[in-house]
């Protein structure tokens, strides 16, 4: 597609330089205390803008001009006046997309959202919620969203964990961080005692004195599962909310899965003991 045929039909703003306000804002979306300050974030890349513009809301899409030339680009382009008509469309310089793009060989596309914060003023009772405590790593927490799509979970609750919205998070989970809802809590026991009082069952990924044995436990539907820290787990204010711990067997000479890793081997279980629901 021709530059100019693009600013027109998409009724774009073109910006050459990389100085500019526009683009200095957009940069700093790389940085956790911006998409604060901005309550912004972005997903780089033509899959990752699909998923946002099928299962989220864009506000902006940013394109670099040699991402006219690609045939995908343009096709994306072209759906997204299909999802939205109130987009922001924004044609760069080559030299301006880089100060934007967090990829070392990008695609030529960003997408601009929303960032969502807090939590819901009410719990579904038949929801499933999945809850991260305290896990740090932005790859462990977009694997697992990418686990909780594929597997049924409702919506993720993740307490001092790294940023869902960073860019290494919304690259991770392949798009899930758009299809599968996540809330954020600095206090923890206090949502779990509100889980509980609306008829959940909250289980803690980890050992303690009566601790359920994956495969043999009855999973119900609407149990909320915790998964902890990556070195220390669960924290002990929070395990002690718990109803009950639950630990997946594995062979003696080893003692610990990944988070990510443990997160999916748990919630296929879930999954498994209440496929039928889903169907």
């Amino acid at each position: 597609m021709q530059k100019e045929i693009f600013l027109k039909e998409y009724h774009a703003e073109y910006i050459k330089a990389r100085t500019g306000s526009t683009i200095t804002m957009l940069a700093k979306l790389q940085d956790a205390k911006y998409r604060d300050e901005y309550g912004l974030f972005i997903a780089e890349g033509i899959k990752l803008a699909r998923e946002a513009l099928r299962y989220s809301t864009v506000m902006k899409m940013v394109v670099c001009e040699d991402a006219l030339q690609n045939p995908e680009a343009e096709q994306l382009l072209a759906e997204s006046r299909q999802f939205s008509a109130g987009i922001e469309y924004i044609l760069t310089s080559t030299e301006a997309f880089s100060k934007i793009s967090t990829e070392k060989a990008p695609q030529g596309i960003i997408a601009v959202l929303p960032k969502n914060v807090g939590c819901p003023s009410a719990w579904e009772r038949e929801a499933r919620y999945l809850i991260l405590d305290t896990i740090q790593d932005p790859g462990n927490v977009g694997t697992i969203l990418r686990s909780a799509a594929a597997f049924g979970v409702d919506a993720l609750i993740l307490s001092d964990c790294a940023d869902v919205t960073s860019p290494k998070t919304v690259r991770a989970s392949m798009g899930a961080v758009f299809r599968c809802p996540v809330y954020t809590t600095r206090e923890l026991p206090e949502v779990i005692g509100q889980l509980k009082e609306n008829g959940h069952r909250v289980l803690g990924a980890a050992l303690g004195e009566n601790t359920m044995v994956l495969g043999k436990a009855n999973l119900k539907q609407n149990d909320v599962i915790i998964i902890g820290n990556e070195g220390h787990g669960i924290r002990n204010e929070v395990l002690d909310v718990c109803d009950e711990t639950i630990r997946i067997p594995m062979s003696e000479t080893t003692e610990s899965l990944n988070a990510s890793i443990a997160a999916s081997v748990l919630l296929w279980e879930y999954y498994r003991d209440n496929k039928e629901k889903e169907i």
